[in-house]
Order: C-alpha cells, then structure tokens, then sequence
C-alpha cells in the first residue's frame, strides 16, 4: 500500500467503531440529498482546520534536511556513508509520523554524531577551513533556534488546551494518520483527516455503492456514486459533481488542466484501495451568467422566501449584503443534491449571521456579483417619522 493511501485510509476498526457508527445514524437523512448535506454540513459546523498540522511537520522536516545538507557540504565528500545512512535515517523519521519527542531525540542524537565528525574532519584540515568550520557553527545555532522556537510555540499553545484534552495533542501534530476516535475528540482536521472520517461515515451509510477518494496535488476528498453521477463531499458544503469539482480547483489552482486520481474503496475482507483511475480533462469553463444558471438561483431564491420570508411583515426595511461564496462559478449545477445543499448552506449563512432576526425577513434575493455567490437580504425596520 502507498505510503499517501495510509494517511486518509480508514481501519475497518474505524469504520465499525461504535461512535462513528452512532453518528452515522445520526446523520441519516430521508434521502441521499438530505443525508450527504448532513455530513458536510456536520464537519462545517463541528471541526476546524488544523493548520499547525499541515504546516509545522513540513517545516521541521525541511528544517533536518537542511541542517543535514549543511553537514555534509562542511564535511567534505569523503563522507559519503553520510548520505546513504543518516540522512534516510532522518527522513525516513520525519516521514513516519512519529511522536515528536521521538523525533526530537533521534534527531538531537544524530545531530550530535554529525556535528562530531564535521569537527574531527575540520580539525585535521588546514587552518584556512576555519572560516568553512565557523560558517558551520552559525547555521548551527540558526537552525537549533529555528527548532527551539518550533517546540516552546507548541508548548505554549497547546499548555492550556491539554486541561480540556488531556492526551498529549502536541504528539499527534506528526502523525501521518489520526485516528478517527482523535478526529472526533479533537474536532481538528487537515484535508486527510475530513476525507477518512467522511469515508468512514459513507462506508456505513452507502457500503454498497461506488466510494472513491479524489487525490490533487497536496489535497485529496472522498466521493460517492449515486445514479451515474459521482458527487464530491470536500470538507464544506455545496456539494459538487466531480466534473465541476475538477473545475473548480482548476480555477483556484490556475492550472490549464488538472487530471486527479479516483481511488475505488472496497469493504470486502478489510478496507482497502480496490483500483485507481484518472479521471480524463475534458471540463468545459461554465456560463454563470447562462439562462440555466439564473434558473436555478431563481428556483433557490423562491425556496428560501418560502420558508424564510415573512409575508406579515410591514416593510419598513433595510437591506445588507452577505458574501455566501468567493470564485463561486464551478459550483453552479441543475442537480436536486446540489441545489438542496446549496440551499442548507444559504440557510445556515443567514442564521449565523442574524440569529433571533430570521424572523424579520422581508425580502432575499441570491445573485451572482463579479463571480461571487452574494445574497441580498431585506429586514424589517423602524418607519421614519
């Protein structure tokens, strides 16, 4: 198994574990609209992105490489057993995902060892290398200050989140793969986390359907075939169709073209990778302002004065404008899935941002502005003496 499936591949322990299982059931709705709506609509509401965890494992892997490439350039060729031990030694570690004291001790011991051969090839060296030698020493303090500052940030941060989570969070920060009971306690995710904990979710809502798990360069989400059509769950709602997913991260890439890897799930004799395909580019940019396209945001927009406008409201009104979705046009789909779950999200954006004044809803009118989703919303007011 690659080593990249490893990070976002669910355990059938996982995916039968009985906190996953309830919230499954939980999260089961009347139909496949209702029910996909309902998981991404959860993970917005309940996990938030963890960026320490995307970013900091990469700086302190670059961080050891580069201190390792500044030994071997200060300690001369002649010790190349250098490069074929303790560098892969070093990256193989960081690589692993191991816990950081782990890695902060086998990485201290190793730098130990090189910086003793770098003196002992130094010092045998004619006294013009002392330059080369106290070159060696600042990059030295450099990168043992760069790493000391990695650790007390950790510490600091996370010191006060322990009362709450007592297991050492700071550790888990490496690991190439949470486990899914960690996802859930700590409500904190990277793409990889989302995409394992929404597969096992669909393992146990749709264990007889196609599952694929989509993989862009440095990003991957989960989908679903449901009547020849493979719908994108990725982490926030709307949901999207694969073709205009793919467009989507085109334009928010800016690449030309983007062919991303479907990697097929299967649940027979354990939960495994059962075939991998490219899907072919061949998506077409979309008219946002097409006779279909403002069809359906009207048909949205008759949806939510439905249920959300109240007509025995005197209007006496003042209007405010809410930014629902930036670079909004790949999203734009005649789908019953995606446009009822276009329709939660406006409905979740409009109660998060009037709270008790839902109520007081004159009139909405959802438009397309310079290629951003915006609702326009109408409440009631004082009338002006």
């Amino acid at each position: 198994m690659k080593i990249s499936y490893i990070q976002f591949l669910p355990k059938k322990e996982e995916v039968e574990n009985s906190e996953v299982k309830y919230l499954a059931k939980r999260l089961k709705g009347k139909n496949d609209a209702e029910t996909l709506t309902n998981i991404l609509e959860w993970e917005d509401r309940n996990l938030r992105f963890w960026d320490d965890r995307l970013f900091i494992y990469t700086i302190v892997t670059g961080i050891v490489i580069f201190f390792v490439s500044v030994v071997l350039l200060f300690s001369g060729a002649n010790h190349i057993f250098l490069v074929v031990i303790i560098l892969p030694l070093i990256l193989g570690l960081a690589l692993s995902g191991t816990h950081l004291y782990v890695l902060v001790t086998l990485t201290s011991i190793s730098l130990a060892c090189l910086t003793i051969f770098a003196v002992i090839t130094l010092s045998l060296e004619k006294l013009s290398v002392y330059s080369n030698f106290l070159r060696f020493i600042i990059a030295l303090y450099l990168l043992t200050g760069a790493s000391l500052s990695i650790i007390i940030y950790l510490v600091i941060k996370y010191k006060n989140m322990k009362e709450v989570i007592p297991e050492t969070l700071i550790n888990d920060i490496f690991t190439l793969s949470l486990p899914i009971e960690k996802i859930l306690g700590y409500r904190l995710s990277v793409c990889r986390d989302y995409a394992k904990l929404t597969m096992a979710l669909l393992l146990n809502l749709y264990p007889s359907c196609e599952l694929y798990f989509i993989e862009i360069p440095r990003h991957v989400a989960t989908a679903v075939k449901l009547n020849k059509t493979i719908y994108v769950l990725d982490q926030h709602l709307p949901i999207s169709s694969l073709k205009n997913w793919v467009l989507f991260w085109k334009n928010r890439l800016r690449k030309r073209k983007l062919e991303p890897l479907l990697l097929m799930v299967g649940k027979n004799r354990g939960i495994k990778i059962m075939k991998t395909k490219k899907f072919k580019d061949d998506c077409l940019e979309c008219d946002i302002n097409s006779t279909l396209s403002k069809m359906i945001l009207a048909e949205i927009t008759n949806n939510l004065k439905k249920e959300l406008v109240n007509r025995g409201l005197i209007k006496y009104s003042e209007e405010f404008r809410l930014l629902l979705i930036k670079n909004f046009v790949m999203r734009l789909e005649d789908d019953e899935i995606v446009k009822y779950s276009l329709l939660r999200l406006v409905k979740r954006k409009i109660e998060d941002e009037l709270c008790s004044r839902v109520q007081d809803i004159v009139d909405i009118n959802l438009q397309i502005e310079k290629n951003d989703l915006v609702l326009r919303v109408k409440l009631e007011g004082e009338k002006s003496e």
